[in-house]
């Protein structure tokens, strides 16, 4: 190949370089425009046979740091200030995949009429005192929630793009409330004194029975 030849290849490689059309750069206004035609994916949630069942009392449990000894001819005061929480539960089945929407369930309830108000989180309530009679028991304390059972369905309902149905059955345990201005504190709950000690004296044992006082748990 002669040196003109060679040089005439060179100037036309140049010359189609030079004459390629610059790739255009995106800036943020058609960034903002190409997302725009994207699909956005948004959620609708759909709540139905939502049911509040009959009311039921927990097993009684102790509550820690509260005891005391009654003597022959007097009694003893005891669980002053005791407080105890009950714990919030939920569980799931099926398909559901996001949160459930509490304000949504209990709106539902306020629907339907339901019997009775309902933590939606944990929640406690505080005794006042209870008594051990005389005897010469060794008394503890007791305590007993009102809890109640609510069960329903939900159905999640994906669009704009990532189309899809989620859905199950949804069910929740919490404590029966209380009207009031706390709600942390409004869980329905009975204190009773139980019997910390077995009864070693006929006294004990009659003040037992006839006060019904149980052993604690």
């Amino acid at each position: 190949m002669s040196f003109t030849t060679k040089s005439l290849i060179t100037s036309l490689v140049a010359g189609l370089a030079i004459a390629a059309p610059a790739v255009p750069v995106e800036d943020e206004v058609m960034v903002a425009k190409r997302q725009m035609t994207i699909p956005q994916c948004y959620t609708q949630d759909i709540y139905s046979n939502v049911k509040q069942g009959k009311p039921y009392y927990t097993k009684p449990v102790r509550v820690s740091g509260h005891q005391c000894s009654s003597l022959k001819e007097s009694n003893c005061q005891l669980g002053e200030e005791a407080s105890h929480s009950v714990e919030f539960s939920k569980s799931v089945t099926g398909g559901i995949s996001s949160a459930l929407d509490l304000g949504k369930i209990t709106d539902l309830g306020l629907e339907a009429s339901f019997t009775y108000t309902w933590a939606t989180s944990d929640s406690k309530s505080v005794n006042s005192q209870s008594e051990c009679p005389a005897g010469g028991l060794v008394c503890g304390l007791q305590v007993e929630a009102k809890m109640v059972k609510i069960t329903g369905h939900k159905k999640t309902e994906y669009r704009g793009g990532c189309d899809r149905v989620d859905e199950g059955d949804f069910t929740i345990e919490t404590a029966v409330t209380k009207q009031g201005d706390n709600k942390d504190m409004a869980a329905v709950q009975t204190f009773s004194v139980c019997l910390a000690e077995d009864c070693k004296t006929d006294d004990c044992k009659k003040a037992a029975k006839k006060e019904g006082i149980p052993k604690c748990p």
